[in-house]
């Protein structure tokens, strides 16, 4: 009798671990729990401590027409960006805006937040992902493809509100500078020759960075080309087509390529900082490396404002 309870209790075990992921069940294209797959969110919908977010502009106009259900909405260009802090730039919300954020969607101690975009791209998430992290919130996740994913692999939405969260009581940290980069620091490590500088990644496609195009999302930038001793990684080669992120060893691969480990002091930028995000996403939150800082100034600023010896035209990346 003991051995048939003991035998059907092991049944049950491995059955019920088969449809309900661990906690720590992530994306086939990530090693790490930082990237979520609509399977982990599936089974963990019902769990008290997810935060899910749905991060959108601020018309509001995807998430009321379509939502996964639970999701609160969260507003790119005002509660994850700060326009006032610079015009060649998107800026990261105040900690003190951003404080009434973590409030207002309930996020404790205690919280996993889950950001998901609604467009393919994913930016947005990524860029969210950045800015929990840079206030210190400590289980930050993305939903890898986001909504576009969750759609096509069967996954429920609503158009319905969502019931709003107790208040949260996770107060913000002091805005890390291990993960962003000031202007004056790209400018630096552009000038130094020796081997320890860090390696700076353009994260925007070939043609911005061959000086052929010099649009970016705050409109066209003053210079076209690409910062001094910039290596070419454009975001979308380490994305699949839906929009989710390519295996951790493909991305590994393409940093490998020019140089970049574990350890490697990194600096990423694009037009706007947006690309950049998912890169620093990529780099750190897939691959674990710890060393990486998202410069969010990017090319629009530093075209406009660097010195003209720290920026390469066309003619000098021949």
């Amino acid at each position: 009798m003991f051995k048939k309870i003991t035998l059907l209790s092991l049944i049950a075990a491995l059955f019920s671990s088969a449809i309900v992921p661990s906690a720590n069940a992530v994306t086939e294209s990530s090693p790490t729990k930082t990237l979520v797959s609509t399977t982990w969110l599936k089974a963990n919908l019902a769990d008290p401590n997810l935060i899910l977010l749905h991060v959108g502009d601020n018309d509001n106009s995807v998430y009321a027409r379509t939502h996964i259900e639970g999701a609160q909405f969260i507003d790119w260009k005002t509660e994850l960006a700060n326009s006032s802090e610079s015009k060649l730039k998107n800026g990261v919300v105040t900690r003190a805006n951003f404080d009434k954020v973590l409030k207002r969607v309930g996020v404790t101690s205690k919280s996993t937040v889950v950001l998901y975009a609604e467009a393919k791209s994913g930016l947005k998430a990524t860029w969210g992902a950045w800015v929990f992290n840079l206030y210190g919130v400590p289980d930050v996740r993305i939903l890898d493809g986001g909504l576009l994913k969750w759609s096509s692999a069967g996954g429920a939405t609503t158009f319905a509100a969502t019931a709003a969260k107790p208040a949260g009581t996770f107060k913000a940290t002091v805005a890390s500078s291990k993960l962003r980069a000031k202007i004056e620091e790209v400018v630096r490590n552009a000038k130094l020759k020796s081997a320890s500088r860090a390696v700076i990644v353009d994260t925007r496609d070939s043609a911005s960075y061959e000086g052929k195009a010099a649009g970016t999302g705050l409109g066209t930038a003053a210079k076209a080309g690409h910062i001094a001793s910039a290596k070419s990684i454009p975001t979308a080669s380490i994305l699949n087509a839906d929009g989710t992120f390519k295996s951790a060893a493909e991305i590994k691969a393409a940093y490998a390529a020019v140089g970049v480990t574990k350890d490697t002091k990194v600096i990423l930028y694009c037009g706007t900082g947006l690309l950049a995000s998912a890169s620093w996403f990529a780099l750190t939150q897939i691959l674990g490396n710890t060393n990486v800082k998202n410069y969010d100034g990017s090319w629009f600023e530093f075209a406009a404002t660097a010195p003209e010896a720290v920026i390469e035209s066309a003619a000098a990346a021949k």
